[in-house]
């Protein structure tokens, strides 16, 4: 499923409908202080707040102004965990809103690393050369020699 937010990344709020609405607890660490929290799951018909995956932080932000301090895909369905103390209703309309200003900070910094990985890529293989390349499980060797490039 493709979530509002991935067609428009720059929606700030949205109007979406409750399909389903749990009680749960979620171990959550914020601020560094790691708590147990009460709160509840929420999936949504659609959403713009984009759960954590692929390397990428989820947003934060509000439904109905219970604020939503995770979000995750389970399937092709985005699960909001939100602290509440009157949770939303199944097959109700609800206000979904994006923590703007978290939102704009995980664009400019997701950016701007593709913009240095991918000039660095561009100088590895055009100036240096490979020597050996390994993708272990957990960590990325890439061995290079420096016969054309002296100094910068």
């Amino acid at each position: 499923m493709v979530f509002a937010c991935q067609n428009d990344s720059y929606c700030k709020e949205l109007i979406s409908k409750v399909v389903s609405c749990k009680a749960t607890s979620m171990k959550l660490t914020i601020n560094g202080k790691t708590d147990m929290l009460d709160g509840y799951e929420v999936v949504l018909t659609d959403t713009i707040l984009f759960p954590e995956g692929g390397g990428q932080p989820d947003d934060h932000g509000t439904i109905n102004d219970a604020r939503v301090l995770k979000v995750w895909r389970r399937g092709p369905e985005a699960v909001h965990f939100l602290v509440a103390s009157c949770p939303p209703c199944v097959k109700t309309d609800v206000k979904v809103a994006v923590d703007w200003t978290r939102r704009f900070d995980h664009m400019q910094q997701h950016s701007g690393s593709l913009i240095i990985i991918n000039t660095s890529v561009f100088f590895i293989f055009t100036y240096l050369k490979r020597t050996t390349f390994d993708n272990g499980d957990y960590r990325f060797d890439l061995r290079l020699e420096n016969d054309v490039v002296e100094s910068w």
